[in-house]
């Protein structure tokens, strides 16, 4: 892991909230997916996720439901587990690549 002061040129990302509030305060760097997410959110939830303030390099500050933060790591898998899961995904790709052929039109002119 790196330092936390050796990323001084990375855009920093922040969560904020006090304890019993509902409402938490996100900064978010411009041209990140968690950025994109929320501009979506403020759009089609406009009574729950508002945008605060914007800066010209697309950063945004925005107000959001603190039961929407998650902490979620990502599941550990052994090697094992890793190639047991390709060749599900393997298997499950030829399956239906195999019933779309059984199902797709056959081309050619007919004279």
């Amino acid at each position: 892991m790196t330092d936390f002061y050796d990323a001084s040129d990375i855009p920093e990302n922040a969560i904020e909230w006090l304890k019993g509030r509902k409402t938490a305060t996100v900064t978010l760097a411009g041209g990140t997916s968690l950025n994109t997410r929320v501009r979506k959110l403020a759009k089609s939830k406009p009574d729950k996720c508002q945008i605060t303030d914007e800066n010209e390099g697309g950063t945004i500050v925005a107000h959001i439901p603190v039961a929407w933060i998650k902490i979620n790591p990502a599941p550990e898998y052994t090697e094992a587990q890793r190639a047991e899961m390709v060749a599900r995904g393997k298997a499950a790709y030829e399956k239906n690549r195999t019933a779309l052929r059984k199902k797709a039109p056959k081309t050619g002119s007919k004279r």
